[in-house]
């Protein structure tokens, strides 16, 4: 969606930057993600109102679960020398050439 990456609501909307998102509750179904400093609805990733995605909650769901258990077993990190992430969309936008590092937690 272009209105999520609108480069006059985010500067440099390509440039991974999760620090955008810090302090930010996950929203709730039909409603648009409030991000400060930002107007309404600049940020729409499951869309909004009557044709809202309606497996929001699922994937919210899912997704906290996955990243919950990858987290308590292993440290992630990006290597030192890894080029800019090329990114290709489909249905949703998706990241081409990204590699990471999980080093096994010792506990």
């Amino acid at each position: 969606m272009k209105k999520n990456r609108d480069p006059n609501v985010f500067p440099d909307p390509d440039m991974y930057r999760p620090s955008r998102f810090h302090g930010i509750s996950p929203p709730m179904p039909t409603q648009p993600v409030d991000i400060p400093g930002t107007p309404l609805y600049s940020f729409l990733p499951f869309g909004a109102g009557g044709r809202s995605c309606v497996g929001q909650r699922l994937a919210v769901a899912e997704a906290l679960q996955i990243m919950s258990a990858v987290m308590k077993s292993f440290h992630i990190r990006i290597p030192d020398d890894m080029p800019p992430v090329e990114e290709f969309s489909s249905i949703s936008l998706k990241p081409r050439g990204m590699r990471l590092i999980f080093e096994k937690r010792n506990s």
